[in-house]
């Protein structure tokens, strides 16, 4: 069978009847089945990566611009494309399949060069500012912009931060986080779709023979000989066999699984590795621990504009689906919200004891809440898949702790690693945290309390403005509390000397050879904000250490 170098395919937004306007294409280097591994047969690579996420295709790309070297790519997934319509692609419907209902879900999911916003095509009450000296316009393959709908929300949210106090900055990415600021998104202005690191994936398809891709390919075990990482024991539909590294192994699994793999490997707490039958490799008590993430709380409105829950009506999604097609603009560009802001928190907004654990553990600088308001309901955040459909509009006062005391930890139940690990994430354990938590449900409440904001406000529809003890929010917070996905440090980087420090500033494991862990669980602690540009700056670092020769 021969095969073309081309796999082409439509974007299709949710209509039968959509007309089809723009088409992606994958395109290869020679043939296109020639960048895939065959599952059963195995081979042998300079670096085998396991993850084909943010940090892994990074340094993927990145290492083989040298054409000496051969990379292979674990992932147990799938193009987003292939699994997830375009769910995956068009903004309007990046929540999908987020929420705390462990019923709504995918099983088939694991979602930078600057644009400046065309502010020509937005509301002149909400034009985008930023500076140009924070962003390279020369950058990629990876985009970063700003959508052509913005949330009429968000022009009322304005004036509501200023009566609150909270400035407007130009910038979010210039070294002061103390205001709010319209955020640029990782989406590629011309088709308003998302970008993503697929990008560093495709570009190395097109321009490069020396990497290739096993997809739908689960990694099972990283093997060693006297200490010294070899390759990986993988499987690829019921078919087990092995890639061997004749350099390093980099893991790249995210922040749950690379700890996950780690212990399956014989890295880790020695206890929890014998406790499943493996052999310890290196007895590593941090791997696993030290869990960061932030956690999204607030109140939802009724409001008299219009946002995403329209999306819930039949005839406006139409409608919405048609403008996307013919010209890109409209509410599907838009991911639902537009602004981000930060400030410090103080009594008797919090206790005194709360206020000297955060100034004696933070830096000065360092907000202790950020403001993410999402246009559409929100509520219990059971499911953000599909609006609520009774006609009323709604906006969530949506607020994340980004200043915690509380750590999760990840562990296994198997050696098997088909087997999901065990997640405590522990939010809101550290009592510390839940008196933050109850600080930020009660400044989103009066952000949509201001005078400013009162002609569109109709109603607080959840919980609901009886609701006003500190006992009662705390209970609703407890009930209903969400992460904001931003987990980090369960192999947390450190010094040798350190019992807890799983990698060294190279990012390489201590105790054994020959393996590194490249993507967010090596943050020995998380910064403020939404972390996917740290990972990317830290997958440019490593790739470029291991070029260098370190």
């Amino acid at each position: 069978m021969l095969f073309p170098n081309i796999l082409s395919f439509s974007i299709l937004a949710n209509s039968a009847c959509a007309t089809t306007i723009f088409s992606e294409a994958f395109k290869a280097q020679g043939l296109l089945g020639s960048h895939f591994g065959v599952p059963g047969i195995p081979a042998s690579f300079d670096y085998v990566i396991i993850g084909g996420g943010t940090a892994g295709l990074t340094v993927a790309r990145r290492l083989v611009v040298n054409a000496s070297i051969t990379v292979a790519v674990i992932e147990a997934g799938d193009f987003y494309q292939f699994a997830n319509g375009n769910l995956s692609e068009i903004p309007a419907y990046a929540s999908s399949f987020t929420g705390n209902n462990p019923t709504a879900k995918n099983p088939y999911l694991d979602c930078y060069k600057f644009h400046p916003a065309d502010n020509s095509k937005r509301p002149q009450n909400s034009s985008a500012k930023y500076n140009v000296s924070d962003w390279s316009t020369s950058g990629g393959p990876a985009h970063v912009g700003y959508s052509s709908w913005v949330n009429p929300i968000s022009s009322w949210l304005n004036v509501g931060f200023k009566e609150m106090g909270i400035k407007e900055l130009t910038s979010l990415l210039s070294g002061n986080l103390m205001g709010w600021a319209y955020i640029a998104l990782e989406l590629n202005p011309t088709t308003q779709t998302r970008s993503s690191s697929e990008e560093f994936l495709s570009d190395a398809l097109e321009k490069t023979t020396n990497l290739m891709l096993y997809k739908n390919t689960l990694a099972k075990k990283i093997t060693f000989k006297n200490g010294v990482g070899t390759g990986v024991v993988v499987e690829s539909g019921g078919l087990s066999y092995n890639l061997t590294a004749n350099r390093e192994v980099i893991l790249s699994a995210g922040v749950l699984r690379s700890p996950q793999l780690l212990m399956v490997s014989g890295i880790g707490p020695k206890d929890a590795i014998q406790a499943q039958g493996i052999e310890v490799i290196a007895d590593r008590p941090g791997v696993g621990q030290n869990m960061y993430d932030n956690v999204l709380v607030g109140p939802t409105y009724e409001v008299d504009v219009v946002t995403h829950n329209s999306l819930a009506n039949p005839n406006f999604t139409a409608q919405a689906v048609a403008q996307y097609q013919k010209d890109r603009t409209g509410m599907l560009t838009n991911v639902g919200g537009d602004i981000a802001g930060f400030e410090r928190l103080s009594p008797p907004d919090i206790s005194n004891a709360t206020y000297q654990a955060l100034t004696s553990t933070y830096p000065s600088d360092w907000p202790h809440i950020e403001y993410l308001i999402l246009d559409a309901y929100f509520g219990a955040g059971t499911d953000s898949t599909v609006g609520l459909g009774n006609g009323k509009q709604y906006v969530a006062a949506s607020v994340g702790i980004v200043s915690t005391f509380s750590r999760g930890n990840i562990t296994i139940s198997s050696p098997d690693t088909a087997k999901n690990p065990v997640i405590s994430p522990n939010w809101l354990l550290d009592p510390r945290d839940q008196d933050i938590a109850i600080a930020a449900f009660k400044r989103g409440r009066k952000l949509f309390s201001t005078t400013a904001m009162k002609p569109i406000v109709v109603q607080e529809a959840f919980p609901g403005a009886n609701i006003t003890s500190d006992a009662q929010i705390l209970e609703i917070v407890k009930a209903t509390a969400n992460s904001v996905y931003n987990g980090a440090g369960t192999n947390k980087m450190g010094k040798f000397d350190d019992p807890l420090a799983v990698v060294d500033s190279k990012f390489k494991v201590i105790g054994v050879k020959g393996l590194r862990v490249v993507d967010a669980s090596v943050f020995p602690f998380l910064p403020p904000g939404q972390p996917s540009a740290t990972v990317y700056a830290l997958a440019e670092k490593i790739a470029d250490c291991i070029l260098g020769g370190s």
